[in-house]
C-alpha cells in the first residue's frame, strides 16, 4: 500500500466514515504547516486528551455537563502552587479569585488590589483579614472573640454574640451612644446595667447623689443624715449625748459625770489657730504669731496659755485675720508673762474673756 498520495488542494471522501488503520498505534492527522482546520460541527465521541500547553476557545458559549472543575490537576505531593479563575476587562485590570496557596486562603482581587465581596450570608467558623468599610446586617458569632477593628457595627445592624462568656471584646474606635470611645472627654451615654467593682470605672456617677440611689440593706451616710439624727432631739447647749437604753440621745450632764480635759497643741512657731481648740505659746526662741480662723461662726471659741514664761520678751501676736478683736481693726499683742486668755466670736468681733 502506497504511504503517500498526493492531491491539490481538496481531498473528497465519499461514505460517513474515515478510518485509519493504524494496527496498535494511534492514528495521526495533522499538517505540514502545523495546523490542521476543520470546519462545521464537530463531534468527538470518545475522550478529547489536549497535550499542547495552550488551549485557545473562541467561542462566546461554553457549555460544560460536569459539575466539578478541577484545576492544577497534575499537581501531586505537597501544596505549592497558587491558582483560580482570571477575568479579562480589557484596559482595566483584570479580576480574579484565587487560592492563595501560602496563607491557604482565597483572595478576590482587581489586578494587585483587593476587591470588596458581597454577599448575603457569610457562614463559617472563621473570617481572616480586615473587613473594612460599612459591615450592615445582623452580625452572629458562635465564638468567644468578637473584634470590631472598623470602630462600627454598620447603620440599624444587630450585633449577636452567642456564647456564655466573651474572652475578648476589641473595640478600636466609633461610638456607644454618641460617646468617642477613647475620647478625653466622653459624651453622654446610656448604660442600662453596669457590672463589677467599678475600679476602672470613670465620669459614670458624675451627675448622680445618694439621693439617686435605691437603699438596701447596706446603709450609706451622709452628713446631713448625721446632723438630722443627732439634733433630731433639739440639744441645749452644755447637753451630753449618752445611751438612754434603747437609743443615743441628747441629756443634761449628770452632777457626778466628769469630762476629760481637752489637750493642748504646743506651737514654737507662727500657727493658724482653730475654733473648738487649745494652744499653748512657747516663745522662748523667737515671736510666734496665731492667725485666727476668717470666717469664723458666731460661738467659735478658742484658749491661749504661756508654755515658756517668755510672753514679755518674744510676744505672742493674735492675728485678726480680717474680723476685728475687741471691736479693734489691729491685732492683738500679749505681752506679760504666764498670761492665759479665750477668745469667743460673738458674731461681729472677737471677745476675750
Amino acid at each position: 500500500m502506497a504511504k503517500q498520495i498526493n492531491f491539490d488542494n481538496t481531498l473528497y471522501l465519499r461514505g460517513e466514515e474515515l478510518v485509519l488503520d493504524n494496527g496498535a498505534n494511534a492514528g495521526v492527522i495533522k499538517s505540514e504547516n502545523g495546523t490542521v482546520q476543520i470546519e462545521g460541527a464537530t463531534i468527538i465521541t470518545g475522550d478529547l486528551t489536549v497535550q499542547g500547553t495552550t488551549t485557545t476557545v473562541q467561542s462566546e458559549t461554553v457549555n460544560i455537563e460536569d459539575n466539578t472543575i478541577m484545576l492544577n490537576s497534575e499537581h501531586t505531593g505537597t501544596p505549592t502552587e497558587t491558582c483560580g479563575i482570571q477575568i479579562n476587562r480589557g484596559s482595566s485590570y483584570p479580576v480574579s479569585a484565587f487560592w492563595n496557596e501560602t496563607v491557604d486562603r482565597f483572595e478576590f482581587k482587581e489586578g494587585p488590589h483587593f476587591i470588596d465581596v458581597v454577599a448575603n450570608t457569610f457562614r463559617g467558623s472563621l473570617i481572616g483579614g480586615t473587613i473594612t468599610g460599612s459591615l450592615k446586617g445582623n452580625v452572629t458569632s458562635t465564638g468567644n472573640d468578637l473584634i470590631l477593628d472598623s470602630g462600627t457595627d454598620g447603620t440599624d445592624a444587630t450585633l449577636t454574640v452567642n456564647s456564655a462568656t466573651i474572652t475578648s471584646v476589641d473595640i478600636n474606635g466609633g461610638n456607644i451612644d454618641s460617646t468617642i470611645i477613647g475620647a478625653t472627654t466622653p459624651s453622654t451615654g446610656t448604660f442600662s446595667t453596669i457590672t463589677g467593682d467599678g475600679t476602672n470605672i470613670t465620669n459614670v456617677l458624675t451627675n448622680y447623689t445618694t439621693t439617686n440611689l435605691t437603699e438596701g440593706t447596706n446603709k450609706y451616710f451622709t452628713d446631713a443624715r448625721i446632723d438630722t439624727h443627732l439634733n433630731q432631739s433639739n440639744p441645749n447647749p452644755g447637753y451630753v449625748l449618752s445611751w438612754n437604753g434603747t437609743d443615743y440621745a441628747w441629756a443634761p450632764q449628770s452632777s457626778g459625770s466628769s469630762v476629760a480635759e481637752q489637750d493642748f497643741a504646743i506651737h514654737t512657731a507662727d500657727f493658724n489657730a482653730t475654733s473648738g481648740s487649745r494652744h499653748a505659746v512657747d516663745t522662748s526662741s523667737a515671736v510666734v504669731t496665731a492667725t485666727l480662723p476668717a470666717s469664723p461662726a458666731t460661738g467659735d471659741a478658742i484658749f491661749f496659755a504661756d508654755a515658756g514664761e517668755n510672753y514679755a520678751t518674744n510676744n505672742l501676736t493674735i492675728a485678726r485675720n480680717g474680723n476685728t478683736i475687741m471691736g479693734s481693726a489691729t491685732d492683738m499683742t500679749v505681752s506679760t508673762n504666764n498670761q492665759s486668755f479665750g477668745l469667743f466670736y460673738n458674731g461681729s468681733t472677737w471677745r476675750i474673756y
